[in-house]
């Protein structure tokens, strides 16, 4: 398994570091090492800041970092590292770019002032937190174009997290940034072997954290006796130090010397979002466990102008061990293609024992800058990626501007009831971008008091549209939940906060206005579909939240528990995902999927006898074939691990006759085999699986290793067959409803 977590859309912050940290920016070199003659930054002023702890945070800072609403518009950069990388167990450090750009609108003379939270998240359980405030002085006037503060951090948990909550604000203006994302897991420290290879990536400003898995996901931890599975935990970019103000918040070991900082390089930071040059070789430090004595590395280009993917070679040049922890430190090496467009890309790095057929990946994003700017852009936060190459920046707040009220003014209502009533008269991608259009531009900045305003013009119509008929408001959920797709797929990232909040209540006012079985139904459909596009992105927590308020509404909601029971899973969790699948199973007896996973949750409790019944029902005819496969593997692996080598080859014989197409019982036969000195036929066995054509349908263990989703599935085709009915009676709910 490869994961990496490089993410832009977050604030963070830690413990109590040096009071003050002066720092200057001067010209540096590009990202990843490679010093450059042409690129120089302007000189700025010395910068001090200063980091004083907090005990907690008061009113409107509080609610946003306890509701686990993400979005915001102070864009961010964040780079977290696994737990022990900084020596103790629990540790989690991390890297977190706040840029320049941001950050001028709220600096006045030089000066700023910041809130910094964050908390380590296990499930929906706080396992360790940190709050402080960050006074700047001297600030450059650099920082509108280029640079801006960089914090080297950890926060110190127990148990160890499975995300990092985090958020930054500026409490003058109530500008701020609210973001989640995955730490990653370490093997054989408390993550179940299902663990999955995150990376939590965001561009531009705003950031929107957005989690994928790739590599080998599910493997078990008893699939030791077939491969040695390879983890990268971290991708570090150099940068260099005098590129930013930079500042350590925790106290002693948070600095560019400490671990894993000092991965960097001297005179270097960790880069969250490196800015490449095209053409050009790039030096990349990783920190991994479990390598095998000759890994194969490889590296594939994703453009964002949509072109194909590229593959080509890296090199792996050194490797030694890390500066703390058990881990190593793999210097790898990458040429990147002279083509390259401006803006921003992703490079993912592939890691392989030998020939073994499986290939764990990770990916971290860049930016490569336009011509004309190459020179001036050292870090990712001058680098344009907008629309047209140009940077969205935000307006300077005018001194001593009061900030406006939430209420919002009659234009604006009477603009969003027009949009809305084309969307629902004739439900076309036209009327539905107007909308869109209208929202984006109603945020402007993404002023605290811009978001109400437009949250409350959603929200009053909806409690408008309701005294109609709970249909329109069906309608009108609907509509919404459509602008969060849109807003997502454009990265929005104001705009996507905004959704998310409104979904969330115009689905609880739903939840209230339904009296009867099916009306409640439809409102935790809507609660539970939306929570489940949350948990695809890595809002685990958020997800996990509307999940149980969607069982809440409908305890009889399939979908809300099995998404409830993956988030549990993922989490380590098998004693609460096991609660929610025997609740399935009490109203579904025949779901295949939630028996299979009771089996699995089963076994990691540590329940084998039960686990033996579920998972042998599993492997009955009628099953689907990865059902069966995974049912089988787990099985055979539980033999394995009671040191049955004899049981675990004739169980494997039979299932390997059952599910012939499944790779990973054909590797497992062959390891049982060699294990019992049947050393022709295992050989026999895995030259047929080597000499197979790539290719083909996912594994049975990639299928289990997604979010559950069938029943999430259905319930978004049940709320399509309702949707012209919903969009009528909203139609009609609105003529009602203008003067």
């Amino acid at each position: 398994m490869l994961t990496s977590v490089a993410a832009a859309g977050a604030a963070s912050q830690a413990p109590s570091p040096p009071p003050a940290v002066p720092t200057a920016a001067a010209p540096a070199a590009p990202t990843g090492g490679q010093p450059s003659s042409e690129a120089a930054a302007p000189a700025a002023p010395a910068a001090t800041v200063e980091v004083t702890p907090l005990r907690g945070l008061a009113g409107r800072a509080a609610a946003l970092l306890v509701s686990g609403q993400q979005g915001g518009q102070i864009s961010v950069s964040m780079l977290v590292f696994p737990p022990g990388s900084a020596g103790k167990p629990g540790r989690v450090p991390w890297v977190l770019d706040v840029p320049g750009p941001t950050l001028a609108s709220a600096t006045t003379d030089g000066n700023l002032g910041l809130e910094l939270a964050v908390y380590g998240m296990r499930g929906d359980k706080v396992v360790g937190s940190q709050v402080c405030a960050i006074r700047v002085a001297g600030a450059p006037a650099a920082w509108q174009t280029n640079g801006g503060l960089k914090f080297l951090g950890f926060v110190d948990t127990a148990p160890v997290p499975t995300s990092l909550r985090v958020l930054v604000r500026e409490p003058v203006s109530g500008s701020f940034g609210m973001w989640e994302f995955p730490v990653p897991a370490v093997p054989g420290r408390g993550g179940s072997h299902g663990d999955l290879g995150f990376v939590a990536v965001a561009g531009g400003p705003g950031g929107q954290g957005a989690g994928t898995g790739t590599g080998p996901m599910g493997a078990d931890a008893t699939d030791a006796v077939i491969m040695r599975t390879p983890t990268l935990l971290a991708i570090v970019a150099p940068e260099p130090e005098d590129a930013w103000v930079v500042a350590g918040v925790g106290g002693e070991g948070a600095s560019a010397t400490a671990p894993p900082f000092s991965l960097a390089g001297d005179g270097n930071v960790p880069s969250t979002r490196p800015v490449l040059k095209p053409g050009t070789t790039v030096r990349l430090v990783l920190l991994g466990a479990q390598m095998p004595l000759h890994p194969v590395m490889s590296a594939r280009l994703r453009r964002s102008d949509g072109r194909p993917e590229v593959s080509y070679g890296a090199r792996l040049l050194t490797r030694l061990p890390a500066p703390a922890g058990e881990f190593e430190r793999l210097v790898v090496v990458v040429t990147l293609p002279a083509d390259l467009a401006a803006g921003e890309h992703e490079l993912v790095l592939g890691s392989r024992a030998g020939t073994e057929p499986g290939e764990a990946t990770a990916a971290i994003r860049f930016r490569v800058a336009p011509p004309e700017k190459a020179a001036a852009a050292l870090v990712w936060s001058g680098v344009p990626v907008g629309e047209g190459g140009e940077m969205v920046a935000t307006p300077v707040r005018p001194a001593g501007a009061a900030v406006s009220e939430d209420e919002p003014p009659a234009n604006l209502k009477a603009a969003y009831r027009d949009a809305v009533a084309h969307v629902a008269a004739d439900d076309s991608p036209a009327s539905l971008r107007a909308l869109v259009n209208l929202e984006r531009a109603a945020l402007g900045r993404g002023d605290v008091s811009e978001f109400n305003r437009l949250a409350n013009t959603a929200l009053g119509l909806g409690r408008t549209v309701r005294k109609t008929s709970s249909r329109a408001l069906l309608g009108l959920c609907l509509v919404n939940l459509d602008l969060y797709r849109e807003h997502s797929r454009d990265e929005a990232r104001l705009a996507i906060a905004h959704s998310r909040r409104v979904v969330e209540q115009l689905a609880e006012l739903l939840a209230g206005d339904s009296k009867d079985k099916e009306g409640q139904r439809e409102a935790a459909e809507i609660l539970a579909v939306f929570a489940g596009e949350l948990q695809a992105v890595g809002s685990w927590s958020t997800s996990e939240r509307l999940f149980a308020r969607a069982q809440h509404v409908d305890p009889g909601d399939v979908g809300a528990l099995m998404g409830r029971a993956g988030v549990y899973e993922r989490a380590s969790q098998p004693g609460e995902a096991i609660k929610m699948l025997d609740k399935v199973l009490a109203i579904r007896p025949d779901h295949r999927e939630a028996r299979l996973r009771l089996g699995v949750n089963q076994r990691r409790a540590g329940q084998l006898d039960a686990a033996q019944t579920s998972l042998t029902a599993c492997t009955g005819a009628g099953n689907p074939d990865w059902v069966r496969a995974v049912a089988w593997q787990e099985l055979a692996s539980m033999r394995l691990a009671e040191g049955k080598v004899p049981e675990a080859v004739a169980m494997l014989r039979t299932a390997t006759a059952d599910v012939p197409a499944d790779q990973h019982l054909q590797i497992l036969l062959a390891s049982a085999l060699d294990r019992e000195r049947h050393h022709r036929e295992a050989l026999a066995i895995l030259n047929a699986v080597v000499g197979r054509p790539t290719g083909g349908p996912p594994s049975a263990r990639f299928l289990y290793a997604e979010w559950p989703h069938e029943d999430l599935d259905a319930a978004r085709v049940r709320l399509a067959a309702l949707r012209p009915e919903a969009m009528a009676a909203l139609a009609a709910a609105v003529k009602e409803d203008r003067p």
